[in-house]
């Protein structure tokens, strides 16, 4: 309901998409998928708060997307993480997610009610509204065997409605429910899930894929491997790599084969490690080798920077304090260097 009836946005301001310089449109992308300790913890404050040890990203030149991800159903990234990816040029994308029965209990109504189109408008316009870039589409309930044609409309409305109303988006379809209704997460693109695919921008493929899986992905995806999320849990839970510090390696699995990666849960190095180390431990996650590195150039001026990363012990302008507690606020970090 709350969906069908939003209108406008609360008042606030966030960045425009920075124009940058990267590799070959064909070339494998990274994705971030950031879910971390049920999302909305001190990011969500538009003006920012007092502490400066919470969570921060600032790699932003590894990565060309990022997807703000809770288990709320619709799930908005906060504005300083829109402005910090834009700074950086990297688009940012919420999640539309349903989960167990309530999630079928939705899709039905949906379905019986004839709202598809209502509902993929809506999300087009929560989306250009709140001016971020696209959805991740993760659909994780099961649903009777007739439910294939109302799952390929409402990938295709929504994908349609969201590149009209945002030029430029993603919508990125989430490997779990096949036409049959069935929750089953087949860890590689196949004839059982390329129907998605064919809809949307690219699929995030599920976690537990091996490098067999991922030769038959890029067979499968022809022209459009780079399409092709290769989903890399960091926490590495039941894969058959390795997570942690050595998410690289799976990464550049990922790109032997021409596929683009979607890392997910990065705040493990906020979460399980130590948080007086975060900031060491944070370059030692992303200190990807050079291979995995995209081309990453900033194309427009004026370009202006301290490198902040968007908190501090105290807030300085010109050179002078004006506010002497600590801070957080990613609405305020600005661009960073390449080489961190």
């Amino acid at each position: 309901e709350e969906l069908l009836g939003f209108e406008k946005p609360l008042l606030c301001t966030v960045e425009p998409l920075r124009d940058v310089k990267r590799g070959k449109p064909d070339d494998p992308k990274i994705l971030f998928c950031h879910d971390m300790m049920g999302g909305y913890l001190e990011d969500r404050f538009i003006q920012g708060c007092d502490k400066s040890d919470s969570y921060r990203f600032h790699h932003w030149h590894l990565i060309d997307s990022f997807v703000y991800f809770s288990h709320y159903m619709v799930t908005i990234p906060p504005p300083g993480w829109i402005s910090a990816g834009h700074k950086h040029g990297v688009k940012v994308l919420g999640t539309f997610i349903v989960e167990s029965d309530p999630g079928t209990k939705i899709l039905n109504e949906i379905r019986e009610a004839n709202l598809v189109s209502k509902v993929a408008s809506q999300l087009a316009h929560v989306a250009a509204a709140y001016k971020f870039d696209g959805w991740l589409i993760n659909i994780e309930s099961e649903m009777d065997k007739s439910c294939g044609p109302f799952l390929l409309e409402f990938l295709k409305a929504v994908t349609t409605e969201t590149h009209r109303s945002v030029p430029g988006s993603l919508v990125v379809w989430y490997d779990s429910v096949l036409l049959d209704g069935k929750l089953d997460w087949q860890n590689e693109l196949s004839e059982k899930n390329s129907c998605f695919f064919d809809l949307c921008d690219g699929i995030f493929l599920n976690y537990g894929w091996t490098e067999e899986m991922l030769l038959k992905s890029a067979a499968h995806a022809g022209t459009r491997k780079s399409d092709v999320y290769v989903g890399i849990d960091v926490f590495a839970r039941n894969t058959k790599y390795s997570g942690g510090y050595e998410t690289f390696k799976a990464v550049e699995v990922a790109r032997k084969h021409g596929l683009s990666s979607a890392i997910f849960a990065a705040g493990w190095v906020y979460e399980t490690q130590d948080k007086k180390e975060f900031a060491a431990n944070q370059c030692r996650f992303w200190d990807f080798p050079e291979r995995c590195c995209p081309e990453w150039r900033v194309k427009t001026l004026p370009l202006c920077t301290s490198f902040c990363q968007g908190f501090g012990e105290k807030l300085f302008k010109a050179g002078e304090v004006v506010r002497s507690a600590a801070w957080f606020d990613l609405s305020r970090q600005q661009l960073q260097p390449r080489d961190q």
